[in-house]
């Protein structure tokens, strides 16, 4: 999960704090042991919903997928959300930069 320096100083403060955090979060090892862990168990979730003998389990198995699965995509999740922060301030930067340079023309 890396922004660039651009995108990173685009953020408010408590984006930017928050985001920081988040990074070293998941630079740790301890964080790729749960995102491998959580992908073994999205997938053993998804193998039994296949194999549930009722519709409640197989309700249950595929909850507990999701579940998994979240865990698995946080990061690229999270990533995607400061990303996504980060090009609206960007974005009205530039569109601010241009409307100054039509009313100096």
């Amino acid at each position: 999960m890396i922004l660039d320096l651009e995108q990173v100083n685009a953020l408010s403060p408590d984006d930017r704090a928050r985001y920081m955090q988040l990074e070293k979060l998941f630079s740790q090892p301890g964080w790729k042991l749960v995102v491998a862990l959580a992908a073994q168990n999205a997938t053993n979730a998804l193998r039994n919903a296949a194999l549930a003998s009722s519709w409640d389990q197989n309700r249950m198995a595929i909850g507990n997928h999701i579940a998994w699965q979240a865990i698995s995509n946080l990061e690229k999740d999270t990533q995607d959300l400061y990303a996504g922060k980060a090009a609206g301030v960007i974005q009205a930067k530039e569109l601010q930069h241009l409307s100054d340079e039509q009313d100096f023309e």
